[in-house]
């Protein structure tokens, strides 16, 4: 998942780390989650242990090359993962993660067809859905009421929002957005696209006020920005927190999604108890609760019923009819490389 920021400070003492020693970790009555800061839902990790019995501590990385980095040392001690969608691949060829047959478990059937058996996971063997969202462009509407119909709003930005722009200094995402705008496949070695890439950045720089992958919603509350990319969870937060004159872009060409599972890292000390996980996550009211925290979407349809009507309702997680979601993947290491110089070239 993308970076987000804190949902409630009572809740981090929640979710703070287990200080065992790895080696010590196996035991019938437990399971050991690595997961993303401020992400995992404390009501959820509770109502697991009160139904099974099995006690959950917690641990936190803040990126998915931590957390691979973490796999690819060998025996981590961790019971349950939450790695996103191009890091799943991966980890799967690397053979780091437990082949466990999600599909035969009892509430798979809850799994939306949708997102059954997606490209990440072709045979569901590894993965349970989790949570998922996009990034795109969020904008103060009583700054800039045209909105954005077209990234070619971003790339040829109006008088009003010139200066106001607040893009990521990270490279994730950054290059998906102008292939989405020039129609171009994602992990592009076509040097003249690149070249087209790189322009667009060039031209646009002038006009960015901050790069930067953080304070999105403080730049915007304080005037500093009236344009900024963003993540539709943390959009929702913001808006329905401090920011009601925000709205989330659903440009033509597309919107970038990513999509974190549960998972298994391969030698989990309680298996079995990382197993029931699984499959407790994919109860509707379960799932609900996750949602109703993180605020973002799922993919269990069965849980609407469940969720806080604020998140069911949210326009940030809705992505509208027509618009194409793409979601990223690993990119070959030449393309890797490709995008890397590009994105070094706008940052100078």
């Amino acid at each position: 998942m993308p970076a987000r920021s804190s949902l409630a400070v009572a809740a981090a003492a929640l979710l703070s780390a287990c200080a065992a020693i790895p080696s010590a970790w196996a035991d019938a009555g437990q399971i050991h989650v690595y997961t993303w800061a401020d992400y995992t839902s404390p009501e959820l990790l509770a109502k697991f242990e009160k139904e099974t019995g099995i006690k959950t501590t917690v641990d936190t990385f803040d990126s998915n090359d931590t957390l691979l980095a973490k796999l690819q040392a060998g025996k981590s001690g961790y019971d349950i993962i939450l790695p996103s969608q191009n890091y799943v691949s991966i980890m799967i060829e690397q053979g780091l993660l437990e082949k466990v047959d999600v599909s035969s478990m009892p509430n798979y059937k809850n799994v939306d067809e949708k997102w059954r058996k997606p490209e990440w996971d072709p045979s569901q063997s590894y993965t349970v859905p989790w949570q998922w969202g996009t990034t795109s462009i969020v904008y103060m509407a009583d700054k800039f009421p045209q909105g954005f119909k077209s990234y070619k709003d971003l790339f040829e930005p109006a008088d009003g929002i010139k200066g106001k722009i607040q893009l990521f200094r990270s490279q994730d995402g950054m290059l998906e957005i102008a292939e989405m705008y020039l129609d171009a496949p994602f992990c592009n070695e076509d040097g003249a696209t690149l070249k087209k890439i790189q322009k667009l950045y060039l031209d646009l720089k002038p006009h960015v006020k901050i790069f930067d992958d953080t304070g999105m919603g403080d730049h915007l509350g304080a005037g500093e920005t009236t344009v900024a990319l963003w993540y539709s969870g943390n959009a929702y937060q913001a808006r329905v927190s401090n920011l009601p004159n925000m709205k989330y872009a659903f440009p033509k060409e597309g919107v970038m999604g990513w999509f974190d599972s549960v998972a298994i890292p391969k030698g989990a000390p309680n298996l079995e108890n990382a197993k029931k996980f699984m499959n407790f996550v994919m109860d509707p009211e379960n799932i609900a609760i996750e949602s109703n925290y993180a605020g973002d979407s799922n993919a269990y349809s069965a849980s609407k019923p469940f969720l806080d009507p604020k998140v069911a309702a949210a326009e940030e997680l809705k992505v509208p009819e027509g618009v194409p979601l793409k979601f990223a993947r690993q990119c070959p290491p030449k393309a890797a490389k490709l995008a890397s110089q590009v994105w070094t070239s706008v940052l100078k």
